[in-house]
Parts: structure tokens; C-alpha cells; sequence
């Protein structure tokens, strides 16, 4: 028996500018944020689940994905030039698989096989940024940031339940880039 949840969410922000003055000054900006938010439970709750002749997995993924990409430009021939560019890039998952109780009732897993409770983290993160000012006889400045942030809750947990194998393992992992089935 499988109880699976994944969630494959990707995201994509580009932005840019350019700006040309052969006068004056030439200022250029550009910035992109991208956030993803979810959360993914796989889980047995409050129930009895026997297969004596096979395995049981229970098994929560979040392969998340955000690319990012902010590129300013700018020139100016007889005066300033400033560019600058900006990417936010985010991601908050919760990954949660379990085995549980549901109020008072409590669940059980029997398996002849293995019975594998496994939470994965496998987001990912491709930020870029770029800045480029050029003055014929002014000033230039080009100025370029970024922050890529993962703040991911992974869970894989029995939580006043039992499972018992009778001929197999009990594993359960929970970490970033954890395979299920793995220890």
C-alpha cells in the first residue's frame, strides 16, 4: 500500500530594463521576486492497515523549483549612468508524512514487508542578477542583488500509532534530498 503526496510546483520571474542617453542621464532598474508557499502531508490517520505479504509507504515530496533572473542596463554618451537590478527568490514548504492518531483512535500498520514513512526537500533555488552602467564622460554605477532563501519544515514521524513488520524494517526519514526508502 502507497500514500504519497508531491508537490512539483515551479516558478519563474525575469525581468529587465535598458536605458540610453546621449544628453543626459540614463538610469536603469529591474527586479523580480518569486515565492512559493505550500504544504504537502502523505499520512495515515486514525486507521488499521494490514498487508502481510507486502510493504507500506507513506511518503511526502516537495521537488519545488524557482528561477529568478533581474538584469539593468544603462548609458549615457556625455553625462551619469546607473543601473541596478534586484531578485527575491523564496521558498516555505511544509513536508509532513506520517502515521497518526485521529482524536482517540489510533492507527496501526501491519506489514509482512517494510513500512517506510519518508519526508523529502529537494527544492531548489537558480537566482541571477546583473548590472551594467557605462558613461562616455560622466559618472557610472551599477549595482546588483539578490537573496535566495529556502526555509523548508520537513517532518517524517509516528505520532501515537504503532507499525510493526514482520519481515521487514521500519524507516523513517525526513531531511533534504532524502529518497524515499532510504536511512
Amino acid at each position: 500500500a502507497s500514500f504519497n503526496a508531491t508537490d512539483e510546483s515551479t516558478i519563474g520571474g525575469a525581468a529587465g530594463t535598458i536605458a540610453i542617453s546621449t544628453k543626459g542621464t540614463a538610469i536603469g532598474g529591474a527586479a523580480t521576486a518569486n515565492v512559493i508557499t505550500n504544504t504537502v502531508r502523505a499520512y495515515v490517520e486514525g486507521s488499521r492497515i494490514d498487508t502481510t505479504l507486502g510493504k507500506v509507504t507513506i511518503a511526502a515530496d516537495a521537488p519545488t523549483q524557482v528561477v529568478g533572473i533581474a538584469v539593468g542596463g544603462s548609458g549615457s554618451s556625455t553625462g551619469s549612468a546607473g543601473a541596478g537590478s534586484l531578485a527575491i527568490n523564496l521558498i516555505r514548504n511544509t513536508v509532513l508524512a506520517e502515521i497518526r492518531t485521529l482524536g482517540a483512535t489510533r492507527s496501526q500498520v501491519l506489514a509482512g514487508g517494510d513500512i517506510i514513512v519518508s519526508a523529502s526537500d529537494k527544492a531548489r533555488i537558480i537566482g541571477v542578477t546583473g548590472s551594467l552602467a557605462l558613461s562616455g564622460k560622466g559618472t557610472a554605477v551599477g549595482v546588483a542583488l539578490a537573496t535566495n532563501d529556502i526555509l523548508n519544515k520537513t517532518t517524517a514521524r509516528i505520532s501515537g500509532s504503532t507499525a510493526t513488520s514482520s519481515a521487514g524494517v521500519v524507516s523513517v526519514t525526513a531531511g533534504f534530498d532524502s529518497a524515499p526508502g532510504s536511512t
